[in-house]
């Protein structure tokens, strides 16, 4: 039988799919823009895109426009910011657009296809547009600088610490002065588990399946090897809990204390998040501490409040100083020899990002001590957005989406609770 064709009789638009790409170094954010080389608006500024094919999707065709056209890579972080469709937009034809924006860490980039010229500009210093590309940028500004408010005060706090903190794991860097960045940060196996946890609390998966899930899609990311044999075996008896008083459990627990609208709830979702797997009391100790310190801050406690709830309700001694622990501390994978440390590192700390130099400066599992610390400061003290945006590129869409959706649902929460 011969394919059946189709033919619309009535005129319809054309589509394309325009990026806008901030950019973020550790002065400002730009945004990357593109001269036209072609009509209309030859000479003229404007953000990479193009009509789509007819096999591609919108999103699929942002990507290669902006690979051809400035020579980012093609799977960088997009979210649509709208589609655009006023009639008279594009003086060629009657075209409709959908518009992305993507965070990248800023790099050269090189002006290829249709396009004369590539070049990053500050935020207060962008040209005059082509198109409607102003009206596009000032929504994707506005959808961007939501996200950042929304993720101010989350978990995301953790991942960062844990990104910042992976470089110096084993190659320990006992000082807070240290770029904060770099192309060799990637976040590790606290991330990919605290991922879990998040998905966990807003889905009621069984959480040791969201675990076996995440830690197969993201395979080499430094599990420990108890751990390890945990996650991946398909015998009954391996994937029971294996008694493990490891930092595990403390590391993968921040959405916990982000999620829970009590101190009760922090503790008995604490402990069901570390028992699947670290199952010892000490195990289950660590993630109720870091949990719970996460709780009191989010919740406007005072650091002496904080400090004094750990040491009477899980015997930790906070009583030391960053400056005697970094002296002769080495590495320690255990709740009992990091949580601590980590807990040391926020009541020390003035603001977030000293919270994270802090506890990398300490040496041992720097990116673990981190991730623990970042959960709890920025709970108290919110994540500036300039961090916010320089950690972003490091993170995939998978794990964006798990964050966004545990944001969301804790907001609707709070608002039906409000009304």
């Amino acid at each position: 039988m011969e394919d059946l064709k189709y033919c619309y009789k009535y005129p319809h638009p054309a589509v394309t799919a325009d990026c806008v790409v901030f950019g973020c170094d550790d002065e400002e954010m730009k945004v990357l823009l593109v001269e036209r080389g072609g009509e209309p608006y030859k000479g003229c500024w404007a953000f990479p895109g193009g009509f789509m094919n007819i096999d591609e999707s919108a999103e699929n065709c942002a990507r290669r426009e902006l690979m051809e056209e400035t020579g980012l890579r093609h799977d960088a972080y997009l979210e649509q910011v709208g589609t655009f469709s006023d009639v008279d937009r594009d003086p060629r034809e009657r075209v409709v657009t959908v518009a992305y924006y993507a965070v990248v860490n800023i790099s050269e980039v090189k002006a290829g296809d249709d396009a004369a010229k590539a070049k990053w500009f500050p935020i207060d210093e962008i040209p005059e547009l082509a198109f409607d590309h102003d009206l596009i940028l000032q929504t994707a500004l506005y959808k961007l600088r939501t996200k950042m408010l929304l993720l101010k005060h989350s978990f995301l706090g953790a991942i960062i610490g844990d990104i910042a903190g992976s470089r110096f794991e084993w190659d320990n860097c006992k000082s807070t002065k240290f770029e904060l960045f770099t192309s060799y940060c990637d976040f590790t196996d606290d991330t990919v588990m605290t991922i879990a946890v998040a998905e966990w609390l807003t889905s009621k998966e069984d959480l040791s399946e969201l675990m076996r899930k995440w830690g197969r899609l993201y395979p080499h990311r430094g599990y420990g090897g108890m751990f390890k044999e945990w996650l991946y075996s398909e015998d009954p008896e391996m994937r029971k809990p294996y008694n493990s008083f490891g930092n595990g459990s403390g590391m993968r627990v921040s959405p916990v204390g982000f999620y829970a609208g009590s101190l009760e709830e922090t503790l008995e979702l604490a402990k069901q998040s570390a028992e699947v797997s670290h199952n010892h009391p000490e195990g289950v100790k660590g993630a109720q501490a870091i949990a719970s310190a996460i709780y009191l801050a989010k919740t406007g406690k005072r650091k002496e409040e904080i400090k004094h709830y750990i040491e009477t309700n899980f015997g930790y001694n906070l009583d030391r100083r960053c400056d005697d622990i970094r002296m002769n501390y080495c590495f320690n994978s255990t709740c009992q020899g990091s949580c601590p440390e980590a807990i040391i590192s926020f009541l020390e700390s003035t603001d977030y990002e000293s919270a994270i130099r802090l506890a990398i400066s300490l040496g041992g599992d720097s990116d673990t001590i981190a991730c623990m610390s970042g959960g709890i400061a920025a709970a108290y003290y919110g994540i500036p957005d300039s961090i916010i945006r320089r950690a972003l590129p490091y993170i995939p869409k998978d794990m964006i989406t798990v964050i966004d959706n545990f944001v969301g649902n804790r907001l609707l929460i709070t608002q039906c609770k409000i009304a």
